[in-house]
């Protein structure tokens, strides 16, 4: 975030016409997913924003249309498998259909928004048997239900990141005043993560 930020204002300075809210639309927090690291593509003195969103959006179109609804985690002999086949509950499944939405939000086109919803369909089992979950759920709902409720007003979709806020919620360990990180015999250890999931229960007290 601080070197999107610091990019912004030194592009801006320069005089191109650039806000951060159009970095963000063009998915700037996934350029470094995308087409290497930031500090090797934003060459601040020759950068063309409108290029970069071309680019981002062949990419990642292509993406959504080779995948579909999988959840991509780490490619195997070139291809990606579906982590969601492997274990629905991995904390990583709701990225990919976060980088939908953000697409979505930035070009409107529908194939990022098919793609997302239909992780996030999936990912309702995951809800269902609920004892796998962990203190990622907001990793997977924040990023799926409440970002189809916040562009699309999906009533589903806001109950699916309520109900995963409640189980968050329900992992405050109120003796220690901290959420419980993990299950099992882990009882009593909360990770930096555990701060990073907490969007989603600003969310829902919201």
């Amino acid at each position: 975030g601080t070197i999107i930020v610091n990019a912004a204002k030194a592009i801006d300075s320069k005089g191109a016409k650039i806000t951060l809210d159009k970095l963000n639309k063009v998915g700037a927090n996934i350029i470094g997913v995308v087409l290497g690291s930031l500090n090797d593509i934003l060459d601040l003195e020759n950068i063309d924003i409108e290029d970069l969103e071309e680019k981002l959006t062949y990419k990642l179109e292509a993406e959504c249309r080779r995948l579909g609804s999988m959840m991509p985690y780490v490619p195997e002999n070139g291809a990606y498998y579906d982590m969601g086949v492997r274990e629905l509950s991995t904390w990583t499944n709701g990225f990919f259909a976060g980088m939908m939405w953000q697409m979505y939000h930035a070009t409107e086109k529908e194939c990022f928004k098919e793609s997302a919803e239909q992780i996030e369909e999936r990912l309702d089992e995951a809800l269902t048997e609920f004892v796998k979950l962990d203190h990622d759920v907001g990793f997977i709902w924040l990023h799926t239900a409440v970002a189809n409720w916040r562009l699309t007003g999906n009533q589903a979709s806001r109950k699916r990141g309520l109900h995963a806020a409640g189980i968050l919620a329900g992992r405050y360990n109120p003796a220690g005043h901290f959420i419980r990180a993990w299950n099992g015999d882990r009882q009593g250890i909360a990770i930096v993560d555990c701060l990073m999931n907490l969007p989603l229960l600003y969310w829902a007290a919201e």
